[in-house]
């Protein structure tokens, strides 16, 4: 036997016994799996200064009223108009502490709004749609809706009106019972009130609020599904923003 075969012998000898590894097993060491440590929570009201949350409130403010969101709705002017009247709208006034209290807020708003509005764009429908169509991209905003303090009052907010959102009210178990839906330039605040109450309701059934029945019947319409029913709103051929 030459040396070099009584070293291996020897390392085989003195080497600890392992038990053979089952079928399948490898012998290489599982990596152990990576634990990550949860940062901490932003605080919000902290980290963003004063100056950018005005400029997302004016961003919001812009971006909420579109061209078509006011089409056939009045005059030249009537968009720069309406987005400026929410730019300078004091979002602590919503901080209210029930539903009454925030209803009361709303009516007076609206009311504000309408006379803020062109001649000839004075639709107390329009400016209402306006106001919860800015109000809901608020709530969506974890910024705004964080300085302001405003995520309770969600279940209080109104799912803004107009002949797509009555479609797909009006197609709903029950739907038969609201009024036929004429403009939204045309909607006022008892007509307006019908359609919220049955909105709460449908929304209730679902397990949501009633302020985001607008998503589920905006995506119901690009998926080109119908809504049954003999009480249907008839639909429209303008865009989605139209006085309709």
């Amino acid at each position: 036997m030459s040396p070099l075969q009584s070293t291996c012998n020897a390392r085989k000898e003195n080497a600890p016994n392992k038990s053979p590894l089952p079928t399948g097993i490898s012998s290489v060491t599982s990596p152990q799996p990576l634990r990550f440590r949860p940062a901490a929570g932003l605080d919000v009201r902290r980290n963003m200064k004063p100056e950018l949350i005005k400029a997302l409130h004016r961003r919001i403010a812009s971006t909420s009223i579109g061209a078509s969101t006011a089409r056939g709705m009045g005059p030249g002017g009537t968009v720069a108009a309406a987005r400026r009247f929410l730019a300078d709208l004091s979002l602590a006034r919503f901080r209210c502490r029930s539903a009454g209290s925030f209803q009361r807020t709303l009516d007076r708003v609206t009311d504000e709004y309408v006379e803020e509005l062109p001649r000839g764009a004075r639709h107390w429908g329009a400016a209402r749609k306006f106001l919860n169509i800015f109000l809901r991209h608020v709530v969506y905003s974890r910024y705004l809706c964080e300085e302001y303090r405003l995520a309770h009052i969600v279940p209080w907010l109104e799912v803004p009106l107009d002949s797509h959102t009555a479609l797909g009210l009006r197609g709903e178990r029950g739907g038969s019972s609201l009024p036929r839906w004429r403009t939204v330039i045309g909607l006022d605040a008892a007509r307006s009130s019908r359609y919220q109450d049955f909105a709460a309701e449908v929304a209730s059934r679902m397990g949501y609020e009633r302020v985001h029945l607008d998503l589920l019947y905006w995506r119901r319409e690009q998926n080109g599904e119908q809504f049954d029913g003999a009480n249907r709103a008839p639909r429209s051929r303008a865009g989605r923003g139209s006085s309709s």
